[in-house]
């Protein structure tokens, strides 16, 4: 049985191809793969701002050093992760 990847939100928009450097005919790095990762990013960021309101987590949160790992951990994860529940906040603080 083969490793099967997890499917993200570009396999949505583009099928594998068996030709180098393409998605679904599409080159990677091309004007439409790029307006498709412009929309992915604004779903994202909207998403994300969102819940920072809704949560009232102040905007200069985004500047702190941390920041940035804490997104590319939840990234390398991929779909389905799950959130952390609020008994992980104290068992994983330091």
């Amino acid at each position: 049985m083969a490793n099967k990847k997890p499917k993200g939100p570009l396999d949505a928009m583009f099928k594998p191809s068996t030709t180098s450097g393409k998605k679904g005919g599409l080159l990677v790095g091309s004007k439409e793969h790029a307006q498709v990762q412009k929309k992915l990013r604004l779903e994202y960021v909207q998403k994300f701002c969102r819940w920072m309101y809704d949560a009232s987590v102040s905007f200069n949160a985004v500047k702190y050093d941390s920041f940035g790992p804490a997104l590319e951990a939840v990234a390398r994860h991929g779909p389905g992760i799950k959130p952390p529940t609020y008994h992980d906040f104290f068992s994983y603080s330091s």
